[in-house]
């Protein structure tokens, strides 16, 4: 960045449009989750992570415990940035996450979601974790969702 030139991947996301989430991968800190008010908290929230690049992938494993009623989902994650960030290296982190949802009647679910994320290498970058000398605390998250379609 010698010429003060950004050179990475714009998305719409890029500007703070909520316009490229993706949210069918199933992870929950390190990609941004679907059942969320505020998508955008995430440690990737679009894919030109800040203009880094991101690789990652996650592993999701899920079962109905009483069939069409109480359902179960076991999960993970992991990413990398595909540029090293100065200070910091390319290793984001890796998440584990878990769901328990049960179905009241058509279309009406009460899930309950947590999940806990062990923050990488690329987060001992001051460029990454908000020009803050301390690299952040691991986050973690817990939360109940009621989800109605009603026509």
């Amino acid at each position: 960045m010698a010429d003060n030139k950004y050179s990475g991947v714009l998305t719409s996301n890029t500007w703070g449009s909520p316009g490229a989430i993706f949210i069918g991968h199933g992870g929950y800190l390190l990609f941004p989750h679907g059942n969320v008010v505020n998508r955008f908290v995430a440690a990737v929230t679009d894919i030109s992570n800040m203009g880094y690049g991101v690789a990652g992938g996650t592993f999701n494993v899920s079962k109905d415990l009483i069939p069409n009623k109480l359902h179960s989902k076991i999960g993970g994650a992991a990413g990398f940035s595909t540029v090293e960030p100065l200070g910091g290296g390319r290793f984001m982190g890796w998440e584990t996450n878990a769901k328990l949802g049960y179905d009241f009647g058509a279309f009406l679910t009460v899930e309950a979601h947590g999940a806990y994320m062990g923050l990488g290498d690329f987060y001992d970058s001051t460029l990454t974790n908000g020009n803050v000398a301390q690299r952040p605390i691991n986050p973690w998250l817990a939360f109940v969702c009621v989800k109605w379609l009603v026509f």
